[in-house]
């Protein structure tokens, strides 16, 4: 996937932008607007990096394009990627990108009066850069976690010892992380500065996206007891034995993710606070579907009885 980006923007590496040359304003400006021409010919495949780049028409278009293109050259080969998936990975690479394109470019002080010197520009680089090592081990738990859930769920959905009301819930929860994606989970980072403990493990503190319900969090934390146990029954009556791993501190927060909200999820997975906070524009970004995953509703009706 990053070799096909990499080739379709002539470019090295994810963070060798420096000497890209994107698309003027007036161009996407005129196709956002409706007064000219889309991605084509010699700009079929030419990134916006200006003013609104991540909202902007004519990305929204190429990543598309470039997401189709990433799944027709992987056509047949294994594991097979939803467009989704594929579209998020391609977002990734082109903020890194746009990212990499800005770095050294002359900015305005934060006075507003005159341009950063080479110091300060260095600074600006460095903190950017430790943003994005950041977002990228982020990205990393979050995709850990969507394939956990995802290969735990088959497996308990072909485990003959549950019963068919365990596995409705099983049902419901594919359907769930499915139009999650790996976007969707929520996110794990550790701020704790001092040395490791003997185990190398670091407390990570849980925060769930601002805009997904809070009772996808608790069947979460069901789920992934369901798939520990499963896992470690399995385990012994093969006869193997699971190696034993230290206890990784979860630590939930009240803190939500501010991060990018996913959007064209079915209506009942968002919180209904965050809905009610969008004004037309927004609510036009996110997309919320009409349709709801089947037996979601009685548990957030249940969620809310025991609130009351």
């Amino acid at each position: 996937m990053r070799t096909c980006f990499l080739r379709i923007t002539g470019q090295s590496t994810v963070n060798g932008f420096a000497g890209y040359s994107p698309i003027d304003d007036q161009t996407v400006n005129n196709f956002g607007e409706g007064r000219g021409q889309g991605p084509d010919g010699v700009n079929a495949r030419r990134l916006y990096f200006g003013t609104g780049w991540r909202r902007a028409a004519w990305n929204q278009q190429i990543v598309a394009s470039i997401a189709e293109t990433v799944v027709t050259e992987a056509d047949g080969l294994q594991p097979m990627l939803s467009i989704d998936v594929v579209k998020a990975a391609i977002w990734d690479y082109v903020t890194q990108a746009q990212a990499s394109w800005t770095a050294p470019k002359p900015r305005v002080h934060e006075n507003g009066l005159r341009l950063e010197n080479d110091d300060e520009a260095a600074i600006r680089q460095g903190k950017q850069l430790s943003r994005r090592e950041k977002a990228t081990r982020i990205n990393c738990l979050k995709k850990e976690k969507y394939e956990f859930r995802r290969n735990g769920i088959s497996a308990l959905l072909g485990d003959p010892s549950q019963d068919q009301v365990t596995k409705r819930k099983w049902e419901m929860m594919a359907e769930i992380n499915t139009a999650l994606q790996i976007e969707g989970q929520s996110s794990e980072e550790s701020d704790h500065d001092q040395d490791c403990p003997p185990n190398g493990s670091r407390p990570l503190k849980v925060s769930r996206p601002r805009y997904r319900h809070p009772v996808v969090s608790e069947l979460m934390g069901h789920l992934d007891l369901a798939i520990g146990i499963h896992r470690e029954h399995t385990a012994r009556g093969s006869g193997k034995r699971l190696r034993a791993k230290h206890a990784r501190i979860r630590i939930r927060t009240p803190t939500t993710s501010v991060r990018t909200v996913k959007s064209g999820l079915p209506r009942n997975l968002y919180d209904p606070v965050f809905l009610e906070t969008l004004t037309p524009a927004m609510r036009a970004e996110v997309k919320p579907h009409d349709s709801e995953i089947s037996q979601f509703s009685h548990y957030t009706a249940e969620s809310n009885r025991m609130q009351e």
